[in-house]
Order: C-alpha cells, then structure tokens, then sequence
C-alpha cells in the first residue's frame, strides 16, 4: 500500500458521562479511520480539566467536533465572568479560528430511541436555559447534525469528515475522490439491505442487515497476525482470519458466503462493525470487530455471476493475465457503474494498494460459453495478478462452493483457505433472535423461544439448523404459523421457490429449472428403464443426468443434438440451480438428500401415478420413507386431503403382527401420516386407531426399540397413549404405585447389607411429560407453597422433546421437588393417599430397593447386561447396537422391569433422589449441595447404568438426559 498522508487530529468536545458511551464508539471509529484523537479521556480529571489546557488543544487541532446533548457540562469557578461551560469555552476557541468544525446534535425528536432523564439538566425544555441557549447557537452558527446511538453519531462524523477531505482535495484529485465516496455510500445502502433473508418490511422500521446478521465461522486456523486471537477455542471468526491474510471461502450452497461478502463490504465502508440495537452477541469468541488490515480500503464487491453475464469482457482460451484481468474488470464497471464507480477510480485505488476485492462465486462463473473458457480466464488472471496486487498492498476475498476451484488452483493461487463451518448454536439462537427482532418485536422473544424448542424437538429439521439459507426459510415460515410435520411440503416448497428466485431471471426460467430438477430427483430414486433401482442414489454420474434430461424433452441422447442440449441443460443447472451440485469424477447430487426426496415426491404427483401404487412399491423400503412422506404432504396440499388419507389407508394391513415382523418400515409410513394429519386438527378415521394399538402392543416385544420408539412416539403424539400411570385422571397424573415391602437388601457396589424400616411405593414410570404439564398448567411455579424452603425458584423451561408420554427432562431438583409437593397435596385432598403417607422423590436407598430387588443384582434385570432392554447408548462401549440418540416413551422396555415391577431404571433419563451426595445421610429440603441421581440416560454407557452406579447433578441442573420418578412412603424418622 502507497505511504499515507499524515494523520489529521481530531478534538472532540462535550460533556462528561452523558454522552461517554457515544464518545468512546466515536474515538475507537476515528483511530481505525486513520485520525488522532484528543478527548477529556486523555485529560487526568473529569469534569474538572483544565480549561487552559483544552483551549490550547483546540487550537492545535486539524478538526474541531463538538457533540452536544442535553447537558450544559462543568462550568469553572476561575476566570470565568460569563459563566460558561468548559464545552461552550472551547466551542468559542473553535469559532476564533479558521479550522473546520463540525457539530452533531442529539435527536431529541426521535421518539423511538429516547433519551434516559438522568442525562438530561433539569431545565432543558426552558428555552432559557444554558442547555437550550448553547444547542440553539450551535444549530445557528454550524448546522443541525443529528444523532441518537454511538454507532449513528460515528456513521456522521465520518462521514463528514470525508466530505471535508474530498473538498479540500485538488480538482482532479478531488473528482475520483468524489466518485469513491459516492460509491462507498451507495455500497452502504445496497450491502444493508434485509430483503435476501425473506424480511419483508416497511422502510420505516429502519432493519438493516446488521439487525440479523451474526458473525461468518470457520474451523480454520489462518496464519498471520495472531495477536489477541485465542487460539485454543474454535470456531474462529471468518472476519478475524480475514484481517490476518487474503483468503479462499468455500462454502455450500446457503452457508452464508455472498452475505458475509455483503457484511464484509458494509463494515468496511462504514469503518467500524455496526452494533446490534437491541441483541448483542453474548460470547466474547464470536464478537466481530474490524481488522486493522482492512480499515480505510475500497471495498469492491463483485457478484461475479453478474461481471460474468457480460460476456464482451470474458473473451480467451484460459490463460489470462494480470493485465487482461485488471481490464475487463475495469470495462465492466465502466459499463455497469454499480455506484457510480469507474473503471478509473478501481485501477487508481489498486495501483495504490487500497483496494479490497470481495470476489463472490466463483462456482457461478460459467466453464465455457462458446469458444471462451471465461472461470479459467478468471482464476490464471487471478494467478498472475496476485503476486503485483499484494505487493501493491490489495487484500482479497475470493468466494466459491466447494467444487468451485480444483486443487490444482488453491495451488497456483496460494491463497489460505477457510471453509464456512455451520452455525454453533451460540450462533444458530442469535440469529433466530435476531431474525424476530426484525420481523416482529413485540411477539420476538414469543416466537424465537418457539421456533428454537421446535427444531430442538425435530429431528428431520436436523439439516435445516446450522445453514443460513435454510434456518431463514424456517424463520419465515414459522413467522406464518407453519409448523411441521403438517407443513413439512410448505417448508420445503418455499426454500426451493427461494433458491430458484435469486438464481432465474423469470418465472418460466424457474419453472424449467424446477420441472428438471423434479425429474433428475424421482430418475436418482427409481432409475432408468432398462435399469431401475429400489433404493435411490443420492449421486449419479453427469451421463446418467443427461440421459434423464433428454428423456424430459423426449428426444434421443445418443444423437449429437439430444447429447448437447441435454449436457447444455445440465451445466446450467449444475452451475445455477444451487440445488443440483457437482461432485468429484463427473457425478452430480443434490444440496442435501432431503430436497431429492422433496422433488421426487413432487414429480411423482406431477406425473399423477397412482399413490396406491407408488406405496405398493416402495412403502418397504426405508430409504424412501421421506419421499412418501413428502408425496403425502403433496397430495393434500396441491390435490385433496381425503385421497391422501384413502391412498395410505392401504397400508393398514402392514400395522398387523406377522407383517409388522416380516418388515415394519410401511407401518412407519402409515405412521408418519398419521401424524400429519393430526397435527393440521382433522379428525382421523376409528379405522387406524385399533390397528395402530396393537402393532404397539405388538412392538413391545418384537421389533428392535428404534421400530418400538417411533411407533409409541407416534401413539404419544396423537394422544392415544392411555395406559394407566402415562398420562392424568380427572385432571391429576395417574401414578401407579408398584409396592416395596420392609426389610432388608443388598445396598451400593459391593452390596452390602441395609434394612428399610419402612414399606414404600415407586411410581412405575417416570414422571411424563403430560403429567408434568399438569403441574405447569396449574399455576405450579407461581404459587409459593411449593417452594417454600427451596434455594431456587426458576421460571418453566421447555423441555427438549415434548412427547405425552415421553419422560419429562429439562427439570432441575428443585423443580421436581415443588412438582412432588403439589402433587402430595393433590392426592391428599383426592383421597389417594394411606393415612400419613406423602410423596417425594425416593432416597437413594429406596431408589435402589426398587431398581435391584433384595439380592443386590448389577441391573434391574437377572444376569449380565442384556442388548435392547434399556434405552442407552449401546454403541459407546460396543455392549449392542441401539442407540435411539433420544428420550423413549416410558414403559417400552418391558424385558428391563425391576423385581418391584419399576421400568425405566435402567436408562432413558438419570433420576433425581433426595439425598445430597456428599453427605448422604442428609435428604432435607435445605440448601444447595449437589443430589445424589441414579439409573443412567438414553445417552449413557451400560455401567452408568447399573443400579448401584451413584452420581451427582447440581440442584438447578436442567438437562435433556435428567428427569425424576416420584415415591410415596410414611415420613422418615
């Protein structure tokens, strides 16, 4: 970069801790734009500086900028007759000399933003009063600037004192000069805008990018400067690594690049990183703050789709130069302007190495268009041109998906790479958060919490979390009360219809690319017709593409014309759908699998075969379970619901035990179904209820547990789950007690003698979700009887999954000891308790009679660890292979019951008992020592799992994997 001109000196004056935020954001802006800056913070006292001393910087001083609220500031008992503030002192210092002024005014006017009455003078709505007085000279004498947060005041100063610059320059000088400007407040305007994350707002709630937008991550470690980097966290900040070197982002489709391209040229051209209004990040990793590497540098953002619409300026074989470069990207700014910019300007800034190019999709640069090979062009003009542009100084930001550029081009190129990672969920709340901030304030904090329980609770929404675009298309569609799994084709349909939009220049283009993308997806599933599949393929070879295009448009392609229309069409799908991608060695998948099994099922509707038949096929292929879901979604949604439901009421003998034995995948089909249709409010036919009963009845024994888990899922879900001890009676949660009797039994590991005084009863299930609701629905957490003596009283929290008849996790001690209290003083008014008796959690001790019997055995079951009688992580420590990676409903391990008829000892969530653990003798309410908990989690290993295996959570512990079971027995002496 060319040397600089010497730094300007900024004074800037106004009063003390009423506008001390404002001045801080305004000297940290000032210094990365290239300025000195003397304020009172570099005075030794406050209020009190020494008035000689500010009076004599004033007038050394290049720039004079005077900030001024609603406070009139210190005025100096010395040597001072008129009695003016130190403020107003040096503004008449300023007004005595020649320098340039500036003057910024709090918006008193701006009703959204307000202004704290403690930062006010007690008179300044009297038009007599200093305060008034000095804001009504200023405004007279150097304009009415105004301002409200630190980051709005230090957008205007800088500003201004850019235009000032620009003015003072030499003609020539000062016209390139203007063009940048004008450029750089075009690139403002155009990089905040909202629109591409489906925000559709009215221009006078004033939602900028920077209201949404949450930092860019990479699991890169790029070398460079690594001052202040903590490099023992990751991810890293894509921002961070950006300012230690020039880069090449890979990214998927939708992973965020353009938009980081977007904020990245928006933070540089206002020179500081715009802070969030009402949410900041609130993890000091992911704080973005501008690089000192790219302050005060041109940001010339390229969307190279568009530079490479142009073909005029993409003429050549693949052997370009720097030169050649440099020109046609100069040609295509002179003929495009994109803010008045000039191909003059661009090659002035880069010869003075000032420039940062923000080079957008590289991906999306076409491989050929006739005898031009413009994306080789583009990456050996980059090769060459390089080495002159970092010499000069230049930065560079070079975008791609990952097939984008070959190894062979990283190479010549030399540039570190950092692929985007997803969002972490730091990130991933943030930016829901964020998200219904913009779109709708008054219900945000309702609709972010809602829409962040519900991807927590599904897990077909797993690959829609982490990827910008994706997560943007829940955000919208949950905003309109979408939900799934009813709206799981709506869902869908918009993310394709927005993919599609920002890559078709028109409806008939997006409706083509749709209609092939459609065909090429339901071809990967079912094949050709000389060779079909069962099975989809999630990747195909370009020539199986080809030939699906061609049959598409019914014409041959083996013929020289049927192969070149068929490769054309599919090179532009390859290059602009964004939906269909390449991959290594000439093949070609879908962004995710999901949107294959979306459109598949989409043309299969389209095509009108008939439902029957398509399950009659593939109903018993698991890998097509989506699809059908998809294609169920589809019928009700584009034909009629009662042809949906008739069609996959066919698959009603499936739910039959021999069938459900020989392969239970279509019942879970006729399951999925089912709950859709649940969940849009219909009623369901008394045709499906029985047989769905007994395949569950069914499946306690039979199938493997993930079969059994989603099967008794889905009975939760649609509200049949009536087995007594799941669900309420009259209103109460219908506990059903299994009996302990007195006496002795073999304690902890090694078992060693102990004796109950007392008989007591265990619940048979853990407490499930429906039950606990109760307690919620009650006015539980609001009523202080229950909590009397507790050293917390936390608000409700959802649970991660919110199944009836799922155990309630997400549930601290404390809370599952007020839930205990209610629920004795309910069953106490109802009658349902013996005389003196009350519930509580159970002791360890009596936990553990319940869990092993008397003869002390290591699980609730006789005998070593058995596969597939307890919901755990079996793959962990190679005992099985079930790993259901979740909650079950409670009581489908029928084969793990407990000598006192107990079920769910062993796994599916750790129990709460009374005891504190370190003094296990002590089971008083009181305090905040840590719990004794017992039985293990459906993410455990087998020996956490043991009944004697004793561990410890913290009281106000709330997690997925922990819950409680209740206990009732005579008090304990």
């Amino acid at each position: 970069m060319s040397p600089r001109k010497p730094r300007k000196q900024v004074y800037v004056s106004s009063t003390f801790s009423d506008l001390e935020q404002h001045r801080a954001h305004l000297k940290l802006a000032l210094e990365k734009a290239g300025y000195d800056v003397e304020c009172m913070e570099r005075y030794s006292a406050f209020e009190t500086r020494p008035a000689d001393k500010c009076l004599a910087d004033v007038a050394a001083c290049d720039v004079y900028v005077v900030l001024v609220a609603l406070r009139y500031g210190h005025i100096p008992a010395d040597d001072n007759p008129a009695g003016k503030s130190i403020t107003e002192m040096e503004y008449d210092k300023a007004v005595e000399t020649t320098l340039p002024k500036l003057a910024f005014m709090l918006d008193i006017d701006d009703e959204e933003f307000g202004w704290p009455l403690k930062r006010c003078d007690k008179d300044w709505q009297d038009a007599n009063s200093n305060i008034a007085r000095f804001r009504e000279r200023v405004g007279n004498e150097l304009g009415r600037a105004l301002f409200t947060t630190p980051e709005s005041l230090a957008t205007a100063v800088l500003q201004a004192l850019r235009q000032q610059e620009v003015a003072e320059m030499p003609a020539g000088e000062r016209d390139q000069a203007q063009i940048r400007e004008t450029y750089l407040d075009w690139l403002r305007r155009e990089c905040d805008s909202v629109e591409l994350l489906g925000l559709d707002l009215k221009e006078s709630r004033n939602v900028g990018l920077g209201h949404v937008y949450v930092p860019a991550v990479t699991n890169a470690d790029v070398k460079g400067n690594r001052k202040g980097v903590n490099l023992d966290k990751g991810p890293f900040l894509l921002l961070d690594n950006l300012g230690r070197s020039p880069l090449y982002v890979p990214g998927a489709a939708g992973s965020g690049k353009s938009t980081f391209c977007r904020w990245l040229a928006l933070v540089v051209a206002e020179g500081r990183v715009p802070a969030h209004r009402q949410i900041a990040v609130d993890e000091e990793n992911f704080t973005e703050t501008l690089p000192d590497a790219l302050a005060r540098r041109l940001p010339l953002l390229i969307r190279l789709r568009d530079w490479a619409s142009h073909g005029e300026f993409l003429a050549g074989r693949g052997r370009w130069t720097r030169v050649q470069l440099e020109a046609s990207l100069a040609g295509w700014l002179d003929k495009t302007r994109p803010g008045e910019l000039t191909g003059e300007v661009f090659q002035a800034e880069l010869k003075a190495g000032r420039c940062l190019l923000i080079l957008d999709g590289v991906d999306e640069v076409p491989e050929s268009r006739g005898d031009d090979l413009p994306r080789r062009n583009l990456l050996t003009g980059l090769a060459d041109a390089l080495p002159a542009w970092r010499k000069a100084g230049n930065w560079l930001l070079l975008t791609s998906r990952p097939y984008g550029l070959e190894a062979e081009d990283q190479r010549r190129l030399g540039l570190p790479t950092a692929e985007l990672a997803d969002l972490p969920y730091p990130l991933l709340r943030l930016f829901v958060r964020r998200w219904f901030d913009a779109a709708d304030p008054a219900n945000a904090e309702a609709k972010s919490d809602g829409l962040l329980t519900h991807l927590a609770q599904r897990d077909d929404l797993a690959e829609m979390r982490s990827n910008p675009m994706l997560l943007t298309a829940l955000c919208v569609k949950y905003d309109e009360g979408r939900r799934l799994p009813q709206d799981f084709y709506a869902l869908y349909d918009a993310v394709v219809r927005q993919v599609l939009y920002k890559r078709c220049n028109t409806e008939n283009e997006r409706d083509q690319a749709r209609n092939r993308l459609a065909a090429i997806a339901l071809g990967m599933h079912r094949g050709e017709a000389g060779a079909p599949r069962e099975t989809p393929e999630a990747e195909v070879t370009v020539e199986e593409v080809d030939r699906i295009l061609a049959t598409l448009a019914e014409v041959d392609w083996v013929s020289e014309s049927g192969a070149a229309d068929a490769g054309a069409k599919r090179e532009l799908l390859l290059s602009d759908s964004g939906l269909l991608l390449p991959r290594d060695n000439r093949r070609a998948a879908f962004y995710h699998l999901s949107f294959q099994e979306f459109l598949a099922a989409e043309r299969i509707r389209t095509l009108c075969e008939s439902p029957e038949a398509i399950l009659g096929r593939y109903a018993g292929t698991p890998a097509w379970r989506r699809t059908l879901r998809f294609l169920f979604c589809a019928i009700v949604e584009r034909d009629k619901a009662e042809r949906a439901v008739t069609a996959w009421q066919s698959l009603l003998p499936y739910l039959e035990p021999a069938a459900l034995n020989a392969n239970p995948a279509p019942a879970l089909v006729l399951a999925d179904s089912l709950e859709i249709i649940h969940a849009k409010g219909w009623p369901l036919n008394d045709d499906f209820k029985a047989p769905l009963l007994r395949a569950c009845d069914h499946a306690l024994y039979r199938p493997p547990p993930d079969i059994r888990a989603q099967l008794w899922l889905t009975r939760g879900r649609l509200g049949w789950d009536d087995r007594p001890g799941v669900g309420l009676c009259d209103g109460l949660p219908d506990i059903v007690w299994q009996d302990c009797e007195a006496g002795s039994f073999l304690y902890g590991d090694p078992g060693r003698k102990r004796t109950l005084k007392r008989p007591f009863r265990i619940a048979r299930y853990p407490v499930t979700h429906r039950q606990f609701q109760a307690f919620i629905d009650a006015g539980g957490y609001g009523q202080d009887e229950w909590w009397a003596g507790l050293a917390e009283r936390p608000e409700a929290t959802p649970a991660q999954w919110s199944e009836p008849n799922a155990p309630r996790e997400r549930v601290s001690w404390y809370e599952a000891t007020a839930f205990c209290r209610w629920l004795d003083a309910q069953f106490k008014t109802a009658g349902l308790l013996p005389e003196g008796w009350r519930v509580s959690l159970p002791t360890e001790e009596q936990w553990e009679r319940a869990a092993r019997g008397t003869d002390g055995r290591e699980y609730p079951w006789e005998g070593d660890f058995r596969s597939g009688l307890a919901n755990i992580d079996e793959t962990w420590d190679d005992v099985g292979p079930c790993n259901l990676g979740r909650t079950s409903p409670v009581g489908i391990y029928p084969d793990g019951q407990a000598p006192s008829g107990a079920l769910d000892v062993a796994g599916n969530v750790w129990e709460w008992c009374r005891n504190e653990y370190e003094q296990s003798g002590r089971c008083g309410d009181e305090g905040g020592s840590s719990r004794v908990v017992h039985g293990g989690s459906w993410g455990e290993v087998s020996v956490n799992c043991h009944a004697a295996s004793r561990h410890w959570g913290a009281p106000g512990g709330r997690y997925d994997y922990l819950g409680f079971r209740v206990c009732c027995a005579p008090p304990i002496a």
